[in-house]
């Protein structure tokens, strides 16, 4: 018999749904949850927003799919992409841990004889990878063509992409992906830990991203089944290996071959989130005592939107407590 356990989901992006997603799936291994935002005991929170600053005797726990860092002075418990523990406080959930039973096209020649590499991006100022990526795309150009949907270095129309408000956009988005060899797949901006669906989608897919984030450092998955960017000192350098992996159809099928989802070998993510869960519930609703460590000196941001929003946080959290 599950224990009821009462959770609020504030601040979270607009089409959020708790019911779908996988913290609400983690919790209800072990609980019966109910959602209630007006009396949550346990409140899950993100960075859309300053709700979270109104609640008072609640066990917070902040959920960052983005890169920043959680706030500890606000928050008791974290889901971020810092690998750091936090003496237990923080659970390490970036995006691209986030599977359940996908598979990726199975491998056969007909993988390499798809269409080149792809590039989809709606924004190309917001983090040094933005910038970056797009860089290399123009490079790239100039030995193949890419395929550019996006708002970015846009050269063609497809109706087999959804908007990216529609709910079925993430299921159009892999299945434009099916259609190429290669997916630059660039992280807006760069920290160990931090890896989104960007890497996560190609991989689905059966594409071969090539990747730049999490500062090189991409365990659990391994370096066998992509193009590493930040492995080359040079653009010249990373455009060598793209080209070299392009024209050898052995060495392409070994990459796709070496996909991890293939092989099942990232663990199960969601035993752990939901053993990190249990633990919080059980401990039952005593918000850690904060500012001991005035660990919001952690705080770090990459760009000045970031710095912005985190001022207007402050300001905000300010006239709350005023």
């Amino acid at each position: 018999m599950k224990s009821d356990v009462r959770v609020g989901f504030v601040d979270f992006w607009k089409s959020y749904k708790p019911q779908e997603e996988f913290i609400f799936q983690a919790l209800s291994r072990h609980f019966n949850v109910i959602i209630d935002n007006k009396k949550p005991d346990f409140l899950f929170y993100s960075c859309f927003g300053f709700e979270h600053l109104k609640y008072d005797k609640v066990v917070r726990i902040c959920y960052y799919g983005e890169n920043l860092v959680p706030n500890f002075n606000i928050c008791d418990y974290s889901l971020s992409f810092l690998r750091d523990s936090i003496s237990g406080r923080n659970h390490w959930t970036p995006q691209a841990i986030r599977y359940d039973g996908v598979e990726p096209p199975p491998v056969s020649d007909s993988l390499f004889d798809r269409r080149f590499c792809n590039f989809v991006y709606s924004q190309d100022s917001l983090g040094k990878g933005a910038k970056y990526r797009k860089e290399v795309c123009l490079e790239l150009m100039k030995y193949r063509h890419v395929d550019c949907p996006g708002k970015v270095l846009h050269n063609m129309d497809s109706d087999e992409l959804s908007s990216r408000t529609s709910r079925d956009w993430h299921t159009s988005k892999i299945d434009f992906l099916k259609q190429y060899k290669f997916t630059l797949a660039f992280e807006n901006s760069s920290a160990d830990g931090y890896m989104t669906e960007k890497l996560l989608d190609p991989l689905i897919a059966g594409s071969v991203p090539i990747y730049w984030g999490s500062e090189g450092n991409i365990a659990p998955f391994n370096k066998e089944c992509m193009i590493c960017a930040s492995d080359y000192p040079t653009m010249e350098a990373l455009l060598e290996r793209i080209i070299e992996v392009d024209t050898n159809e052995e060495l392409y099928l070994s990459m796709c071959a070496a996909n991890p989802l293939r092989h099942k070998s990232l663990g199960d993510w969601m035993d752990d989130l939901s053993q990190f869960l249990r633990n919080i519930i059980e401990r039952g609703v005593n918000p850690i005592l904060k500012d001991e460590l005035n660990l919001d000196v952690i705080h770090r941001f990459y760009d000045d939107r970031w710095i912005r929003f985190y001022k207007k946080c402050r300001t905000a959290m300010g006239r709350l407590r005023g």
